[in-house]
């Protein structure tokens, strides 16, 4: 007796559900995939901005330990410089294109009033903001009640602890990272856009030219934001 053969195949139905259930299979898998993807980026892009910002902030930190000076300017709207003055420890600029999100380090020789800077130093991308906060110092003010300068600072007694703050971001990972450091030196002179804020003199810390309560100095556009 002859065995007939059934060579009917898939129906059309069948066929659907197969490539249905493929369909899901590569998605799940292609899902997957993605996740990691995205998750290794977010971890890379994590590591990156900690690691550039701390060592951003580890090298400003050590120049303002050595300073006994400090200009802001703002006076660029594409950048923020602040620049840091040390005797033998040498002079530094710290200089933020808004533009470009670049942080870049220069060092110079000279006095403060003239300065020749060398070429700069990347040293940190995609920095969007920074700032610069003076929060304590010891001064000596004027407190006599019937002086018109009641309040105002006389003395700098020794250096100031200044703050900063960078925000840092990339691939939508945003760090943002502050530290506090004590000026080991006596501060000598703080300017502002070219606009003298104090200058004290080397040995007696006197200010030559009171005009600031210690509430101005720390108010007094200090803070380096945009």
């Amino acid at each position: 007796m002859a065995i007939k053969e059934n060579n009917k195949g898939l129906s059309f139905v069948e066929l659907l559900v197969a490539v249905l259930v493929s369909t899901i299979v590569v998605s799940a898998l292609l899902y997957l995939l993605v996740q990691g993807s995205n998750s290794s980026k977010k971890q890379q892009s994590q590591s990156t901005i900690q690691n550039d910002a701390n060592i951003s902030m580890n090298t400003m930190s050590e120049k303002i330990l050595q300073a006994n000076g400090i200009a802001v300017d703002t006076s660029d709207s594409n950048k923020v410089t602040y620049e840091l003055y040390g005797d033998s420890a040498g002079n530094f600029k710290f200089e933020l294109d808004k533009t470009t999100k670049e942080l870049s380090l220069y060092s110079g020789a000279g006095s403060a009033s003239s300065i020749t800077w060398n070429g700069a130093s990347l040293l940190c991308t995609n920095v969007t903001d920074m700032k610069v906060e003076i929060i304590e110092g010891n001064f000596d003010v004027i407190t006599d009640n019937s002086s018109s300068s009641k309040g105002k600072i006389t003395k700098v007694e020794g250096g100031m602890k200044i703050r900063v703050l960078l925000k840092v971001e990339l691939n939508n990972e945003i760090r943002e990272i502050e530290r506090v450091t004590a000026m080991r030196n006596k501060v000598k002179t703080l300017n502002y856009n070219g606009n003298s804020v104090f200058v004290t003199f080397d040995s007696t810390g006197a200010v030559s030219n009171p005009g600031y309560s210690v509430e101005e100095l720390k108010s007094f556009n200090l803070v380096v934001t945009h």
